[in-house]
């Protein structure tokens, strides 16, 4: 589904400070990235995830709705990133 990588995008705009090669989706260390983004307090992913973010002003429940909750968002954006993990190595990998 479209809205997937999407919202993924602006909530990965942190990554910018730490890991800017994310973009070329290319990561190096996904825990930390994940850590990062999890401990980030000026963007609404905390909030997704359901942890009460200061200030929280988000209205999240069509999208969590289409995630299955903030479990199933948590899930989502640690899958899209560790896709970006093994993407460095793709072409070492046989098939």
């Amino acid at each position: 589904m479209f809205i997937f990588p999407t919202i993924f995008i602006i909530h990965c705009n942190p990554l910018d400070l730490i890991a800017p090669q994310w973009r070329e989706k290319r990561i190096r260390n996904l825990q930390k990235v994940v850590n990062f983004l999890d401990s980030y307090r000026w963007s609404s992913h905390l909030d997704y995830c359901g942890k009460k973010n200061f200030p929280s002003v988000t209205k999240r429940d069509f999208l969590l709705s289409i995630f299955g909750g903030e479990k199933g968002y948590q899930g989502r954006i640690k899958e899209w990133l560790g896709e970006m993990e093994l993407e460095e190595i793709s072409g070492l990998i046989l098939e």
